[in-house]
This record gives structure tokens, sequence and C-alpha cells, in this order.
């Protein structure tokens, strides 16, 4: 098998069933391994995903806001109030 055709290969068997993983880590990992396809699965194999968080958005259980977060979302909603308030004016005005 061409060396390019190997790695798509794996770079898509990657995107299935090994969250996480980069495409550079695969490629890494299949040099490494000299396209030996039992040598490299077996080395991927201990990044596989685990059957339980299959189906599950990466990072989903951390959603945790710093306080520049919420300072930021503050500033945002005041904005917008301000926007909305300054429009309602304009408005009334041409009335």
């Amino acid at each position: 098998m061409e060396q390019s055709k190997f790695i798509e290969k794996w770079r898509q068997q990657g995107r299935e069933s090994y969250k996480g993983i980069k495409d550079d880590f695969i490629i890494r990992a299949c040099i490494e391994h000299d396209f030996n396809d039992g040598a490299v699965q077996r080395y991927l194999e201990q990044y596989k995903t685990d059957e339980k968080y299959k189906g599950l958005k990466d990072f989903e259980w951390s959603e945790v806001q710093t306080r520049q977060d919420v300072k930021a979302q503050r500033q945002r909603q005041a904005q917008n109030r301000e926007r909305q308030r300054q429009q309602r004016e304009n408005e009334e005005k041409r009335a």
C-alpha cells in the first residue's frame, strides 16, 4: 500500500475511533512504526475512546466560566441593553 494512502486510511480511522488525537500524531505514529498496519493499530489502541464516552462532545463536562468570562458576558449584555435603549429613543423621536 502506498504510504500516503496508508496515512489517509489511519487519519480517517483516527477521526472515528480516537477522539482528541490530531492528524500529526497519527502521521508520526505511522512513520515511527514503518507503516506496519498491526504495529500502528497496537500503538493507537491505547488512545482509543472508551465505549461509555462515545457520542459525548469533547470537553462537554467542562462548562465552567472564569471571572473574566462572566465579566465580559455582563459587559456585552449591558452594551446590548444600551443599544436597544438608544434605538427605542430614536424611534420615539421619529414618531
